[in-house]
């Protein structure tokens, strides 16, 4: 009777669970493959500085010079270890991403530089390290919160997805 239709919806709710995680890998995975939409990408500030302006104005400073930086401790000291808190932290470290992304290529590209410019060398590092900590910082959000809303990024390389 009553036993047996209990077990019955429990079975379905670890099955629905179950499925609503593959379901979030698998657009997860989409949405990585796809391309960064050209628009998206031109309204980026020219450095990732400008990302954080505000409410997480000293996150730069815990990703190069923390070695002990973990995101759930940043956004709980702040008060903001919820998913709207997550969600913000989260499109501010994609877009960061990109502008480091982007300045990286440049630099790799300069043809001028000289041999001895240890300041470049240092900057490059410094950039492939706060990228480093900030794709584990993203990772880290998007497990703590899996049913995060999609980030500025998702939502742009949906909206100009153009793969049918």
């Amino acid at each position: 009777g009553l036993r047996d239709l209990r077990g019955t919806v429990e079975s379905w709710s670890v099955q629905t669970a179950k499925l609503q995680r593959e379901c979030r890998d698998i657009s997860r995975e989409v949405l990585d493959d796809m391309s960064v939409p050209e628009q998206f990408l031109r309204e980026l500030p020219e450095h990732a500085r400008d990302v954080f302006r505000g409410e997480f104005d000293d996150i730069i400073r815990e990703l190069s010079g923390n070695p002990q930086f973990t995101v759930q401790r940043y956004l709980t000291r702040k008060n903001l270890w919820d998913e709207h808190g997550a969600l913000r932290l989260t499109t501010a470290l994609e877009k960061a991403q990109l502008v480091w992304r982007a300045r990286l290529h440049e630099e790799n590209g300069d043809k001028r530089r000289r041999v001895w410019n240890f300041s470049k060398v240092d900057r490059t590092k410094t950039m492939h390290l706060m990228r480093s900590k900030a794709d584990a910082a993203i990772r880290a959000l998007r497990r703590a919160y899996p049913f995060m809303l999609h980030t500025e990024l998702d939502e742009a390389r949906i909206r100009y997805n153009t793969d049918i």
